[in-house]
């Protein structure tokens, strides 16, 4: 088969296997990571063949739900479409180092780094907080908990602004001193708020903070309506 065959059956049976699934990681998403990548992977002289590859399967199966086989089962899923050998291999390791939480910080290929940069700018701006609210909801979380994260003031450290300006190194300090908190707005603190500072290009790192800028602005306007409506001198 040709490239453009490869990808075509590719698309068809990820679309096929993804169906149905929750908003936050659904083909839509597979859909903005691939263009993602792929204008990543222009600006930084990557395979996009191997980019469009990766980004089509890197979601297919969870590693949370299947943390012990989702790669077998994605080996198997890749030669059902005729990817095998040295191909395969290059997809698998891509997948592998994309992971936020299991896989590398920094991938050892070109196209695996510009696969993650997409994948995390995903996670960010107004798709990135739509999708942190539908998968929250999708589990079963509080949206806020005031009684884990009080209200913040500008001084505070965890003001979305001043959070976003401390380093990298307190911010994850921050986050260690709430733990424990299920929100989904627990969840800028302990990931969204953080990726800017994880891009791997150049082009990831500025859309990265002009997005990371949209969400501290959304998170400012939801700590000011939760005041409003329930009164400062409670939190």
């Amino acid at each position: 088969m040709d490239q453009e065959e490869v990808l075509r059956r590719v698309e068809e049976e990820v679309k096929r296997e993804m169906m149905g699934r929750e908003g936050s990681h659904d083909f839509h998403h597979v859909e903005r990571v691939v263009a993602l990548a792929l204008k990543l992977a222009e600006e930084e002289g990557a395979d996009p063949f191997i980019v469009h590859l990766s980004a089509l399967v890197h979601d297919l199966y969870d590693r949370k739900e299947h943390p012990d086989d989702y790669l077998e089962k994605l080996a198997e899923f890749l030669e059902g479409v005729g990817v095998s050998g040295a191909l395969q291999e290059r997809v698998l390791r891509i997948v592998e180092e994309v992971s936020y939480r299991g896989g590398s910080l920094r991938p050892a290929s070109a196209e695996g780094r510009v696969v993650q940069d997409a994948d995390r700018l995903d996670a960010l701006g107004a798709i990135g907080v739509a999708r942190a609210f539908s998968y929250g909801g999708s589990m079963g979380r509080p949206l806020y908990n005031p009684e884990v994260i009080s209200i913040p003031g500008e001084e505070d450290p965890h003001h979305p602004q001043r959070f976003t300006e401390m380093s990298l190194e307190d911010r994850l300090k921050g986050v260690e001193e709430m733990k424990g908190d299920p929100s989904t707005i627990f969840h800028f603190y302990e990931k969204l708020l953080l990726l800017k500072d994880y891009m791997n290009t150049m082009t990831g790192r500025k859309i990265a903070e002009r997005r990371t800028e949209f969400m501290v602005r959304f998170l400012e306007e939801f700590f000011g309506e939760w005041v409003e409506d329930c009164g400062a001198e409670d939190y």
